[in-house]
């Protein structure tokens, strides 16, 4: 799993910092290439950071204040423009209801499935991986959303070669789930374990929820609404801010966190970064910043 932080801005963008968007590329025995919120300017980010925005076939909106799905035109519009045939899927809030009349003076060479996601619970599920949301609390409807790598099932090798399986004794096995070698049937059980899958959770804007405890726990990566270092800062706004966070049990639950959606504000990324270091797993997400999980 690779992470682009296309965006990582609030509201108003800065020089610096665009509106919060995530691009989550997957390979596993197949791909995905998978938007979470679509803010202004993410076509020309995609472009900057060497993504192709014609693999892009999955986009999960958190909620429909503009700054999250206003870049869903330019970005339907390209592929439109380069020929795209394919369709596309397009996750949030109510968004069977919202997303048509979204669209109702566009029309593009290729079918957009408009799918409603405000619920808790699971709302795409594949061969490799699943995709859940969590209701969040923001000023209107908000949803997280939790990506989950399955499982992969593996040989022990040990154990294969303590019975003496052959390469295509092991493939007979994995295949059919058992296999009788000299008069002694061996479960595939016998001689496999479970891998743990990848998993990210992207929380969308919201003030800070005990149930994103739950809802993140254990995940290799989570990436949360961050408008303001303090609470003082934050005010009445229904946003997350750093001392929130800092406070939260997520710092022991989570493997990493990277923090997003930063107040304009906030100019200076090395004097966030500076606070940031007095926590070893927290992090301040920088516009086009990649990393692997």
């Amino acid at each position: 799993m690779k992470i682009t932080f296309l965006g990582t801005g609030a509201a108003i963008p800065t020089l610096k910092r665009g509106h919060t968007t995530i691009h989550l590329n997957y390979q596993g025995k197949s791909s995905a290439s998978i938007l979470f919120d679509c803010g202004e300017g993410t076509q020309t980010q995609l472009v900057r950071a060497g993504i192709s925005f014609m693999g892009i076939d999955l986009i999960f909106i958190s909620h429909w204040h503009a700054d999250h799905f206003i870049g869903i035109y330019g970005l339907l519009n390209s592929m439109g423009l380069e020929g795209r045939t394919r369709p596309i899927a397009i996750f949030g809030p109510h968004a069977d209801e919202i997303g048509p009349k979204l669209m109702e003076f566009f029309h593009f060479p290729f079918k957009i499935g408009w799918f409603g996601s405000y619920k808790d619970g699971l709302v795409l599920e594949t061969d490799e991986y699943l995709i859940e949301a969590s209701k969040m609390k923001h000023t209107i409807e908000d949803a997280a959303y939790k990506f989950t790598e399955k499982g992969r099932l593996k040989l022990d090798k040990d154990k294969i070669k303590k019975l003496g399986l052959t390469g295509m004794e092991s493939k007979e096995i994995k295949e059919k789930g058992h296999l009788t070698k000299d008069g002694k049937k061996i479960a595939l059980k016998e001689v496999s374990y479970q891998t743990l899958g990848k998993s990210m959770v992207y929380s969308g804007d919201t003030i800070f929820l005990k149930k994103m405890e739950k809802f993140a726990n254990g995940v290799d990566l989570l990436i949360h609404d961050c408008t303001s270092f303090s609470n003082d800062d934050l005010g009445d706004k229904m946003h997350t801010s750093f001392e929130d966070l800092t406070k939260s049990g997520l710092r022991k639950s989570v493997k990493k966190i990277y923090l997003v959606h930063i107040g304009r504000k906030y100019q200076s990324h090395e004097e966030l970064q500076k606070e940031a270091e007095k926590y070893k797993n927290i992090f301040f997400a920088r516009d086009l910043e990649r990393i692997e999980v």
